[in-house]
């Protein structure tokens, strides 16, 4: 069977789908029929297993992207690439534009949906456009929820073309005995922690995290992560006076010490896909409380697999820790029914194989 040489391409701000696009290129490459190369930012947070070809997505909609369609397109010429497969909203929207122009078929993988929450409404409508046009441009549109085939497939040019396929998350690995990471964050012993993983933005709502962390005066606090907030969040803790229980601990390519030495992984966004680093919390057993947005839904079944809070809700937040924080037994019966939910339709096999046969598909088509 003939070889199949693809072209990932991602932007800058990708911390969960680098780490998903350096997952599947090991899995893809180590199949023997399939080769992968990834067109990037140059300073990608996440190191690639394979050669990156510089590519500078913009994060933004407007400005940039002739250049970037121009890299991609010198990057497809140059690997005699098979298909193209372009992650999240702006990367898609060059990466299928390159990929048309140069006769090579596109797939894209859409990560989030953009709405005016989060955005604006001004933003939103701009992104909804973009949408629209990675639907026209690709050959192929992957979502990575329920709730997204369903809110996309609504779209007259979207319909038809919108396919799930639920991203597989490895279990992540621990160097470190618990003990050791609660001592390097001054974690006292006893003392409950949970721990946040994200990118510090306004879909993430870490401040109305913060403002329930002010209820709980024995709970310490761990934030993994980096992003334009960063700054505020510092001054909200200490104009809240728990500076002293929250770790900013900033961007780590690996988050499984943490994540295990966690009684609690919390992520209160405003909307989320099917959050990775939360899968990544369910595989090493970690109890989840999640606000109970998008994608999420379907990871956790409140009462039976961990605890779903309303979107902006601080004290629904509140009661949630302080419950899983309560009842340590009931949490860990949570988490080992999240992980076999979980592990029973996100196989990492599994989505390699849908990628390789859609992959074949397009270039058949080719």
């Amino acid at each position: 069977m003939s070889e199949i040489r693809v072209l990932q391409v991602l932007g800058r701000s990708a911390g969960g789908i680098g780490r998903h696009v350096a997952r599947i290129t090991t899995l893809l490459e180590a199949r023997g029929d399939v080769h992968v190369d990834v067109a990037a930012p140059v300073n990608m947070e996440v190191p690639m297993p394979t050669a990156v070809r510089e590519a500078d997505i913009p994060d933004g909609l407007t400005t940039g992207h002739v250049r970037a369609v121009r890299a991609v397109r010198s990057a497809i010429a140059g690997g005699r690439y098979t298909v193209v497969h372009g992650h999240g909203l702006r990367a898609g929207v060059d990466a299928a534009i390159a990929a048309r122009l140069s006769g090579v078929p596109c797939v894209v993988t859409l990560h989030n949906l953009v709405r005016p929450e989060t955005s604006g409404r001004v933003g939103a409508l701009a992104y909804r456009r973009g949408e629209n046009l990675v639907g026209m441009l690709a050959d192929s549109l992957f979502v990575v929820s329920e709730e997204m085939v369903e809110r996309l497939g609504r779209r007259a040019g979207l319909r038809g073309k919108t396919q799930l396929l639920l991203l597989s998350v490895p279990i992540p690995g621990v160097t470190r005995n618990p003990t050791a990471v609660r001592d390097e964050l001054g974690v006292p012993p006893g003392a409950p922690l949970a721990v946040w993983v994200g990118r510090f933005a306004p879909q993430k709502a870490v401040d109305v995290l913060l403002d329930a962390l002010v209820s709980l005066p024995d709970a310490f606090l761990a934030l993994i992560g980096d992003g334009p907030l960063r700054s505020q969040l510092e001054d909200k803790v200490k104009r809240d006076g728990t500076h002293d229980r929250v770790r900013f601990i900033g961007w780590k390519d690996q988050v499984g010490d943490y994540l295990a030495a966690a009684d609690i992984f919390v992520l209160v966004s405003t909307w989320e896909a099917r959050s990775l680093a939360a899968q990544e919390a369910i595989l090493l057993d970690t109890p989840v409380v999640t606000t109970a947005v998008g994608g999420m839904t379907e990871l956790v079944v409140d009462g039976e697999s961990g605890w779903l809070v309303p979107p902006g809700d601080a004290k629904a937040v509140a009661a949630a820790l302080a419950s899983a924080f309560a009842q340590p037994e009931l949490a860990h019966s949570f988490a080992a029914k999240a992980r076999q939910n979980l592990m029973a339709v996100a196989g990492e096999h599994v989505v390699v194989e849908r990628l390789v046969k859609e992959y074949r598909r397009l270039a058949a088509r080719a």
